[in-house]
């Protein structure tokens, strides 16, 4: 089984073999990718909205069928922690979205645009066991839907758009992470506001501001 551990000689395109199987596994990634994203949309149109979730599984349905069809293995998936470097990381994996959204929402309520609605004076109590409980429950709740999109976008494409010598590998994979989610957008999922166009740009800069932090964990970790 081959293993496509990411290496400075890999990235800097020294070996035209690494550079060649990576971007065959580009294209078989996709070949699996718009196929199954195509038949989750119908199935959760028209048969149930459960197969929402089958959509969030197929990049790591794809990754998968991939590394089984081109026999590339599973050792670059990583799934090891690297001692005090990845335990440091999660403090900051936890706080990085409170962080955000404490400065996205504040922002918002402080100026007027979204009201901050409360029944009583405990509301400050209520907020911060909703964080509490979303920063570990919901963590592990989200971890059934979200770690097949991981295993797909960052845990193969990625990988492969460095070795494959793709420019500006991390900006090009959260395009495409973004793109992905366009039929979502048109069909209302993530459409909010009186602008489609507006909301396509905004969740476009959100999600590749979003996908640089995650990526750089992800190699780094």
């Amino acid at each position: 089984m081959e293993s496509y551990i990411i290496n400075d000689r890999a990235m800097n395109k020294q070996d035209p073999n690494i550079v060649q199987k990576s971007r065959k596994g580009l294209v078989v990634f996709f070949a699996w990718l718009v196929p199954l994203t195509f038949l989750s949309y119908i199935l959760a149109l028209h048969v149930s909205p459960i197969f929402g979730l089958l959509l969030m599984w197929s990049p790591g349905l794809s990754s998968v069928l991939t590394r089984l069809l081109l026999r590339e293995g599973f050792a670059d998936i990583s799934f090891r922690f690297r001692g005090n470097l990845a335990f440091k990381s999660i403090p900051f994996v936890l706080l990085f979205p409170v962080i955000i959204g404490l400065l996205a929402y504040g922002f918002a309520w402080i100026t007027g645009l979204a009201d901050f609605v409360h029944t009583d004076n405990s509301y400050i109590w209520s907020l911060v066991i909703s964080i509490v409980y979303q920063m570990f429950v919901g963590t592990l709740i989200g971890i059934l839907s979200s770690a097949s999109e991981e295993l797909g976008w960052r845990g193969y494409m990625l990988s492969r758009l460095i070795t494959a010598g793709v420019p500006k590998p991390i900006l090009t994979s959260g395009l495409i992470w973004g793109v992905w989610h366009f039929p979502a957008i048109l069909l209302g999922s993530y459409y909010s506001g009186p602008s489609l166009i507006l909301s396509i740009i905004l969740f476009m800069i959100a999600i590749s501001s979003f996908n640089f932090i995650i990526s750089q964990l992800r190699l780094s970790t």
